[in-house]
């Protein structure tokens, strides 16, 4: 009879096993298929912020490059879709049909778009935003919202799937209590590499993949906090955009690999010089952002504006070639030069332009540089805080203020003056020890580590 008992027990416990595994798998698989869908949520979602940061891109410097670029995030997202579409439940059916259909209704807007910017049409591509602008928020929110309910379904699962780990623990004999912690410890690991590429795949949403900088969609998010902020503390707010002059000529001469380089060389010299509540970030090409939140007037900005040129002077050493970078500057302060982020984002494009083609260094928006913007159909729906009804002789200056004007080695006045163009500065490759100006493309075979000169390059001195 003991051994009848011990038999039976066995058969018990080995059965208790065998459901405890077999629902311990069931579980697993289920944990394994939530994760591929947020995985596919995760990548349309960074999709959908390419689409959207390259089709602005496209309005200002319509490259067939930024198209194609363009077209391969639309083509990213409409595979990740067509994953949820054939992987997905029927309670996501509904939503992700609709998501196509949205996306379908985007591109056609997107592309006529494109047509007008080639044809130079104004009128009809500012006519497209209103539309491409709705159904872009359609798309962003139908895949925010999809990536949301997927991550709290897959945790959701993965502490169900832990429960009953622990629950049939005590019912199993040593070896088996073993094996469960075993596996256990498995499913926590498991856990937590889905939690470590969940947070990856946030960061590379919301940061650029080259420099780990920030990029378009995180400085949106601060720019909105810094906003928030000002409002809050009467302090007022503002955002340089950044343009390397010339970095064209780096990428053409010596490739794209020294001007990948070059890149992450610069944004570590612009982070040097700032304050850690402010942010750098990148905004594609050799475009950069910098947000300086409270930082109180338009001459303090002036102030971190020349700093930002001055991390810039001291040559970039790449394999024994120094490379003098300089860059152009456009600031716009909150809330004087715009009343969200996309407008200050707009002013300060706008400014650094003008100081592209002024070679003025940097530039204070002032609305008389606005020459395609129609006036505000409407006013602010939001109440103006305080600090918008300044009193004469205040911290932030007016709009009816001049543009700053200040080039980089100390060429610049850093006044509010009229700006007087002068010369494009030379950009120069040198080795150590010998200076060039480049005014046609470099042999990448001449330019190696330790080369004393350039060759053919002589003859373009002036």
């Amino acid at each position: 009879m003991v051994l009848v008992g011990l038999a039976g027990a066995l058969l018990l416990l080995t059965g208790i096993g065998l459901w405890a595994a077999f629902t311990t798998n069931q579980a697993a698989l289920h944990a394994a298929e939530l994760t591929q869908l947020n995985d596919a949520y995760q990548r349309a979602n960074l999709a959908v912020a390419t689409e959207e940061r390259l089709a602005h891109q496209y309005r200002h410097e319509p490259e067939p490059e930024t198209r194609a670029s363009f077209d391969q995030a639309a083509r990213s997202l409409d595979t990740a879709v067509r994953f949820l579409h054939q992987h997905g439940d029927e309670a996501d059916r509904a939503p992700i049909q609709r998501l196509e259909g949205d996306h379908r209704r985007y591109l056609q807007a997107v592309h006529r778009q494109f047509t007008a910017v080639d044809a130079g049409d104004r009128e009809q591509v500012e006519a497209l935003d209103e539309d491409i602008e709705s159904v872009f928020r359609l798309i962003e929110a139908g895949v925010r919202r999809g990536a949301t309910e997927e991550r709290n379904e897959t945790l959701t699962g993965l502490a169900t799937l832990r429960r009953q780990v622990v629950a049939t623990t005590p019912f199993l004999l040593t070896i088996a209590a073993v094996a469960l912690t075993v596996i256990f410890a498995a499913l926590i690991g498991y856990q937590r590499r889905i939690e470590r590429q969940a947070a990856e795949n946030q960061h590379q949403a919301l940061h650029d993949g080259l420099t780990s900088l920030p990029n378009r969609a995180l400085l949106h998010d601060r720019i909105g906090q810094a906003i928030r902020h000002a409002d809050r503390e009467l302090v007022p707010a503002a955002l340089a955009m950044l343009d390397l002059d010339r970095f064209k000529e780096v990428n053409d001469t010596l490739g794209h690999h020294y001007g990948d380089r070059l890149l992450v060389q610069v944004g570590r010299r612009l982070q040097g010089v700032l304050r850690e509540v402010d942010t750098v970030a990148r905004l594609g090409g050799d475009e950069f952002a910098v947000l300086l939140p409270g930082i109180g007037t338009a001459d303090s900005a002036a102030i971190v504006a020349r700093k930002l040129q001055a991390a810039l002077e001291n040559s970039f050493v790449l394999d024994g070639l120094s490379l003098d970078v300089e860059a152009s500057i456009g600031l716009a302060m909150y809330p004087d030069h715009g009343e969200d982020p996309d407008e200050l984002l707009q002013h300060a494009d706008i400014a650094m332009y003008v100081a592209k083609e002024t070679h003025a260094g940097f530039v204070l928006f002032d609305p008389k540089l606005d020459q395609h913007s129609p006036p505000p159909a409407h006013p602010p729906r939001r109440a103006a805080p305080s600090h918008r009804h300044r009193p004469a002789g205040a911290a932030l200056p007016t709009q009816g203020r001049r543009p700053h004007r200040a080039g980089s080695r100390g060429r610049g006045t850093g006044a509010l003056a009229a700006s007087h163009p002068w010369p494009d500065p030379a950009w120069r490759l040198h080795s150590p020890g010998r200076t060039h100006r480049t005014h046609r493309p470099i042999d990448p075979l001449r330019a190696g580590r330790g080369t004393p000169a350039m060759p053919g390059l002589a003859a373009d001195r002036p």
